[in-house]
């Protein structure tokens, strides 16, 4: 990882994020399966389908709700960089470089915290993510007499796990969109503390100063 991604990471194009080869595996494999004869342990399969959906449903929810518990910890950070910056700022008795500093910290603290937000409301935002449907449920004909085993199942399964791949390719990103809203944050976090410990240390050397200047005026 380059400076330039700890600093300013974008989210990636979905098809870096899911590379087409890897999906066009998955979907050769759903295909090989669709096309199979119909055997007893199709029930295992649309079982184990439906498992694999439920999964990648579970991980859905558990994005939404790292996602959201950023969510205050962003409103509280952003409410203590205005409050504190802008009182700071406007206290004309404080040594200069240390309002610059503070001016700086408000600034680059803000456009983190801004870019955090705008990807937080990305993942909670639209995102299209598939599912059965009546449609998707199909109707086979068959003969009473008829004691093969019936493709129902199969057929099911499939279009499960193709809703399965569907919404891991849409995970994939919502993950990528909140690792790249937690790095904003960190560097907001970052700059608030170090911008902070480097504004009191110049008032301290500023007043130390000052203070050694008054004494060598009284001791003339």
């Amino acid at each position: 990882m380059s400076l330039c991604d700890v600093l300013w990471r974008r989210v990636g194009a979905p098809e870096t994020i899911n590379p087409r080869e890897y999906f066009d595996t998955y979907k050769n494999a759903i295909i090989a399966i669709e096309r199979g004869e119909p055997s007893a342990d199709d029930p295992k399969l649309l079982a184990q389908s439906w498992k694999m959906f439920d999964n990648e449903a579970a991980r859905r929810g558990t994005i939404d709700a790292r996602a959201a518990a950023l969510m205050p910890a962003l409103g509280l950070a952003a409410t203590l960089v205005t409050g504190v910056g802008f009182t700071i700022l406007k206290d004309a008795t404080i040594f200069v470089g240390a309002r610059w500093i503070v001016l700086a910290t408000l600034v680059l603290a803000l456009v983190y915290l801004t870019r955090t937000t705008v990807l937080l409301f990305a993942i909670h935002g639209q995102v299209f993510r598939s599912t059965l449907d009546p449609s998707d449920l199909p109707i086979v004909n068959r003969d009473p007499a008829d004691t093969t085993a019936s493709p129902y199942d199969r057929l099911v399964a499939c279009k499960v796990l193709r809703y399965t791949v569907s919404n891991y390719q849409a995970n994939n990103v919502q993950s990528q969109t909140l690792f790249v809203a937690q790095g904003a944050f960190r560097n907001a976090v970052i700059v608030i503390v170090a911008g902070g410990a480097l504004a009191t240390i110049t008032m301290f050397a500023a007043s130390f100063d000052g203070g050694a200047t008054m004494a060598s005026i009284l001791g003339d």
